[in-house]
């Protein structure tokens, strides 16, 4: 069990420092999502209509670029992972460090444990048995609710604490929807377990618990600015990161 602790000066400043490198390196991540990615993934997730994405705030939005980063993949390889191919090597030190760690992200299913501090919270990986401390200023709030959460979300592991890809849907687990995320999960373990648990399989599980978060509006439950509709938005974010190149 993991044994509750104090969140350091040093840990909350790493945890300063590794967002504030995130944001850096986004350019760098969305140089490598082209159009066909977005609306490969768009239609994946149902929220496609002619060339606007059904989507209706930031979170949202946030959300369903984080889908594309990790899960579009063109020759075995994430969006992620072919930007660290092109670009890791202007980096060295910590933020090369953190590159890597950011393209070795992955899908976790998480419950909420209890809060350490104001920041930091231990969650539980439900797929992989593993408990962690995970520092976040934007989920904290929710740990420290009287209710029980699990968050759906991409992970960085990093030296002694996760945070999420920037990207993350918390779900209250005593509502009918947090039900069905956690009966695709229990589906989704059961093929596991009887070793039928192939890559399509995973691909679709992944996709079907962000199809949960967006068309059950658990997303929409989540504070945050509303977004502009229409091709010329969306077009805008995707080219957004010209200057990258």
């Amino acid at each position: 069990m993991f044994i509750k602790q104090h969140i350091s000066k040093e840990q909350l400043a790493c945890y300063k420092q590794v967002r504030a490198t995130l944001r850096d390196l986004y350019p760098k991540f969305m140089s490598e999502l082209d159009r066909e990615a977005v609306d490969r993934s768009a239609r994946r997730l149902d929220i496609s209509q002619g060339g606007s994405l059904l989507l209706n705030t930031e979170h949202e939005m946030n959300l369903f670029y984080d889908y594309c980063l990790y899960n579009y993949k063109r020759s075995g390889l994430n969006v992620i992972q072919r930007s660290f191919n092109h670009f890791a090597n202007r980096y060295t030190g910590g933020k090369r460090k953190l590159f890597e760690a950011a393209k070795n992200g992955y899908f976790a299913y998480l419950e909420i444990v209890e809060p350490v501090n104001e920041t930091g919270f231990v969650v539980y990986d439900r797929e992989r048995k593993q408990e962690h401390l995970m520092i976040d200023n934007g989920l904290s709030q929710v740990a420290h609710s009287e209710y029980q959460y699990t968050i759906v979300t991409h992970i960085i592991r990093l030296d002694d604490f996760i945070i999420t890809t920037g990207a993350s849907t918390p779900i209250p687990i005593h509502t009918e929807t947090g039900s069905k995320v956690q009966c695709r999960f229990e589906q989704y373990l059961k093929l596991v377990k009887e070793g039928e648990g192939t890559t399509q399989e995973i691909a679709q599980y992944i996709t079907d618990m962000y199809k949960i978060c967006l068309h059950e509006d658990i997303t929409g439950q989540v504070v945050s600015p509303t977004v502009p509709f229409g091709r010329e938005a969306l077009e805008k974010r995707v080219m957004a990161s010209k200057a990258a190149h």
